[in-house]
């Protein structure tokens, strides 16, 4: 019986460090959305304005650009975060999936133990 109790602890505790990194990967997941939006709205201003130069921000500094090459950079940074958000979702899924399968099995261990 003692070897089942600390086997349900070790479950447990495991589950805990699952359901940590579902919250992390969760937070950067937002974190990766919001970006995106910020460029997809970035983006969608570029597209009316008619003017030669722009500006983009880069650490406390304004950097003057062609309206063409700062659509071309933030095209780019949006691709990368997409595949960031892809590679988030899958790690997300199989944390999930594993975090799922452990709590069965500390269901079993907690209710067998509790049935004799």
């Amino acid at each position: 019986m003692p070897a089942k109790d600390d086997e349900a602890r070790e479950k447990v505790m495991k589950l805990q460090q699952f359901q940590q990194q579902m919250q992390a990967l969760t937070m950067q997941k937002q974190n990766i959305q919001l970006q995106e939006s910020e460029i997809t709205n970035a983006l969608t201003e570029l597209g009316s304005v008619n003017q030669e130069k722009v500006y983009e921000i880069v650490g406390n500094i304004l950097i003057n650009k062609k309206p063409s090459d700062l659509k071309k950079s933030l095209k780019e940074k949006q691709e990368r975060l997409k595949l960031r958000l892809e590679s988030i979702n899958k790690q997300l899924k199989r944390v999930t999936s594993k975090a799922q399968d452990l709590q069965k099995d500390v269901m079993k261990l907690t209710q067998g133990g509790k049935e004799k």
